[in-house]
């Protein structure tokens, strides 16, 4: 039968645990199941085929709290990961959350005028309190170590805590005709938590990973001003609080780069979203009070990652960009790679050393990439696309252009191409570098169409390079442009 126990049991005599020992091996659970007391705050459902613990407050710095080899385990933490997680052979179900910010508290209402001997008039509303900011799923002091099994894991940043409301103002004295007071401010909305800030590791397991930014916390409402004279007005209502990015420290596999597991991962890591700011007083004021302003966005990663056969996918979102950081795959085998944010990659892109890495990135309202992408290095082969985005302005939907940093392969053959964003206008495909170093590559770069005009292929100043020599590597480029084009042998565009 299940049985519940808390942490702490360091006070044990070793003749109950000398029992439970005889007990497991009479269950025929295998030895490496045997753990160190689970941290306070956490417990534990033991079962015969797998345990199920639950922290409700969290992983404590200093502490440790470890899965099975039994079979099946799943593993709750609320609170964050400040210590030590270790996953075990078993196939495990891990959910980590990050405390979320609280609630500011609102402002009191202002106090009315008070008649006939009140000659200060009435009182103004107090400011509502600021939201507090959420904690991260793993905080700097952390460690998630997984293990050899069939893992799903979520980690997700503590959302920011909502602004309180500013208190309204008090009404006027009729007899006096005294003005109401003003309003009070709306609190600033909390700013979220990365999902990761500390370290997580992915092992010789299957690992399917989420990791989820907090979103910011809304801004306060402002509070109404009291009626009867014009200057009285309403606060200022609170600004949204900011968002943080899914990760924000490293994520990487054991052993280091040099190490080849036998598993595989499947990441996911993604921005939150930024708080939104408060509405303006709705009292009885004549002077409004200003909104409040929407919180600042986050990347979706923002930390390096490094990991062997397997993807990665970082999105950033309302604004935030899709990788901010250096992503580098190695190892033998199959590997993908997308960012997807306003603009795709501001950061690094590095292939394989030794399989094939698909790399996609692709911006939505700005350039594809600025940043630096590398397709492969050492012996690997590496598919490059990079799309530019779509802006939306008052003059219409504006292309962007797909590179402005540089795009290149490695040295075996690899294919690039490079698109830019559509619209109104067209925007460029490439106004960076395009190269295809060693191998025999193929280059393509599209212009964005657009209604009104095409975007360039190559735009002035850009350059594309094939790398090996004029008959090695063919280039297409579909718009034209009067950027630099060497080493390549034309092709007819696509």
């Amino acid at each position: 039968m299940a049985r519940t126990r808390s942490g702490g049991g360091a006070g044990r005599r070793p003749r109950l645990a000398a029992m439970v020992s005889v007990g497991a091996v009479m269950l025929g659970v295998p030895v490496g199941a045997a753990h160190a007391a689970d941290p306070a705050g956490c417990s534990r459902t033991v079962g015969t085929g797998g345990d199920t613990v639950v922290c409700e407050r969290g992983i404590p710095q200093g502490s440790t709290l470890t899965g099975t080899d039994k079979g099946e385990d799943t593993i709750t933490v609320r609170g964050g990961v400040a210590g030590t997680l270790v996953l075990g052979r078993s196939d495990t179900v891990l959910v980590i959350t990050g405390t979320p910010g609280a609630r500011g508290g609102d402002g009191p209402r202002g106090g009315d005028a008070g008649g006939f001997l009140d000659f200060d008039g009435a009182e103004d509303g107090a400011d509502g309190g600021p939201g507090g900011d959420g904690g991260a799923g793993i905080t700097a002091t952390g460690s998630v170590r997984l293990g050899a099994g069939v893992n799903t894991v979520t980690v997700a940043g503590g959302i920011g805590g909502d602004g309180g409301e500013g208190g309204g103002g008090g009404r006027p004295d009729g007899f006096w005709s005294r003005g109401g007071g003003d309003g009070g401010s709306g609190g600033d909305g909390g700013d979220g938590a990365p999902g990761n800030a500390g370290e997580l590791v992915h092992g010789s397991g299957q690992d399917t990973v989420t990791v989820t930014g907090g979103n910011g916390g809304r801004g306060g409402n402002a509070g109404g001003g009291g009626a009867d004279r014009a200057d009285r007005s309403s606060g200022r209502a609170g600004d949204g609080g900011n968002a943080a990015p899914g990760n924000g420290r490293t994520i990487h596999q054991a052993g280091g780069a040099s190490t080849k597991l036998p598993g595989s991962i499947t990441l996911t890591v993604t921005g939150g979203a930024p708080g939104a700011g408060g509405g303006t007083g709705d009292g009885d004021s004549h002077v409004p009070g200003g909104p409040g302003g929407s919180g600042a966005a986050a990347g979706g990663n923002s930390g390096p990652i490094t990991l062997g056969r397997g993807s990665v996918t970082v999105r950033g979102q309302c604004g935030g960009n899709g990788n901010t950081s250096t992503i580098t795959m190695i190892g033998t085998g199959e590997h993908t790679v997308r960012a997807v944010g306003a603009g795709g990659n501001t950061g690094t892109v590095i292939g394989s050393d030794n399989g094939s890495t698909t790399i996609e990135v692709t911006g939505e309202s700005a350039v594809g990439n600025t940043g630096r992408i590398r397709g492969a290095s050492g012996s690997g082969t590496a598919t490059v696309t990079v799309t530019g985005g779509t802006s939306r302005t008052p003059d219409g939907d504006l292309g962007a252009t797909g590179n402005s940093g540089t795009v290149a392969g490695g040295p075996g053959p690899d294919t690039l191409t490079v698109r830019g964003g559509g619209g109104t206008r067209g925007g460029a495909a490439n106004t960076g570098t395009v190269q295809g170093y060693a191998g025999k590559d193929v280059v393509r770069l599209t212009g964005g169409t657009g209604t009104s005009a095409d975007g360039a292929a190559n735009a002035a100043g850009a350059t594309v390079d094939g790398g090996d020599g004029p008959d090695a590597d063919s280039c297409s480029l579909a718009g034209g442009g009067s950027g630099k084009v060497v080493n390549c042998r034309p092709t007819e565009a696509p």
